[in-house]
């Protein structure tokens, strides 16, 4: 295999989190969009309930307290009443709670492919930013970078001219292989539905977090580019591993050509719980690679041990986030992160 000198100064995108603790951003923004997602499942529910002890035919604007102390309410409620087709005349019905129910329903659909978009755009910031740590910390432990390593640095790089995006998923893990072979091995669930135990590998060779996590990828721009139909190419590559997924779910949902993704609060779990599983058994291996100086929240310090310790008191975690780059760093990445003069000198022949 061919190997790179440590001529190599990693420079991290604006893109990019400023932090050698990725999970601890991760979490801190998974638990945001869980909030955001199961409030608005509740409040959805909670209008369907209401709306139940009024007649279909009740006008909608008995139920909204839209006339009472806030303007954000009010606007909100004349863009509703304007999202209502007119007739021939211009003139609009008035919604009804029956609009009000259905709108509700369909809401549970249209939340949770939001749900999904921000989710795998998060999983995606989360791997950008492990890649650059993973990639520091085998040139701190003396490693020369693989060519395959050394190009995704350059992909990484708003140095290289010939780049205008910041690598994504699919360029990391072909990248950087270890990422294959630790999440081919790593279960898609925490726990088996059906019997409740713990699961601690995969269901089948093939369907793993690896291969799972890469379903909902297909899924996600299959819900920003195709309006979430299913269309040959995400049924052919995905009907395996999404047949194995729900052969351990009571409720059983196929997936039919020309149809539409299904979307609700079960399918929201699922992808959570295997990017957080993903997410966590790489910052297992980013502590291990880089001796525990990165991957987590006391970095470039000692680690704190879970299985001892148990869970880490609040007032041991620190306020701020410890940056990518400190002084012990790899050098030439470092210097380039703080040095004005440094950046000057080396710029030209850089690129």
């Amino acid at each position: 295999m061919t190997q790179y000198s440590d001529k190599t100064i990693i420079i991290r995108p604006s893109g990019v989190w400023d932090t050698r603790s990725p999970l601890i951003k991760f979490n801190q923004n998974n638990h945001y969009i869980n909030q955001i997602y199961y409030y608005s499942i509740l409040s959805f529910t909670k209008v369907q309930v209401e709306c139940s002890d009024f007649d279909e035919n009740t006008l909608a604007s008995t139920f909204f307290c839209h006339r009472k102390k806030s303007n954000l309410a009010r606007n909100v409620w004349s863009a509703f009443k304007k999202s209502f087709p007119s007739d021939i005349k211009g003139n609009r019905n008035p919604p009804t709670i029956s609009d009000v129910q259905r709108i509700s329903y369909l809401s549970v659909h249209a939340i949770t492919e939001y749900a999904l978009i921000k989710y795998g755009a998060l999983f995606e910031s989360y791997a950008q930013c492990w890649a650059l740590n993973y990639l520091l910390s085998r040139l701190e432990n003396g490693f020369l970078l693989t060519k395959k390593e050394s190009d995704l640095v350059q992909k990484f790089s708003p140095r290289n001219k010939r780049n205008n995006f910041i690598p994504g998923w699919p360029h990391i893990y072909k990248s950087i292989p270890i990422i294959y072979d630790l999440l081919s091995d790593e279960p898609h669930i925490k726990t088996n539905p059906l019997t409740k135990n713990e699961v601690n590998e995969p269901i089948n060779s093939k369907t793993n977090a690896f291969t799972v996590i890469n379903l909902w990828r297909d899924w996600r721009n299959s819900i920003v580019h195709k309006s979430g139909m299913i269309n040959e190419r995400f049924y052919n590559k995905n009907k395996q591993v999404w047949t194995d997924m729900q052969k351990l779910f009571p409720k059983n949902i196929e997936l039919l050509k020309g149809g539409r993704l299904p979307c609700d609060h079960t399918t929201f779990r699922a992808v959570t719980t295997v990017h957080s599983r993903a997410a966590k058994a790489m910052r297992d291996l980013l502590v291990k690679t880089s001796n525990e100086r990165r991957g987590h929240v006391h970095a470039p310090g000692k680690a704190w041990n879970y299985n001892k310790q148990g869970l880490m008191p609040p007032e041991k975690i620190p306020d701020k986030l410890p940056p990518l780059l400190m002084k012990g760093d790899h050098n030439s990445s470092f210097l380039w992160a703080t040095d004005n003069s440094y950046r000057r000198k080396v710029s030209k022949f850089y690129y």
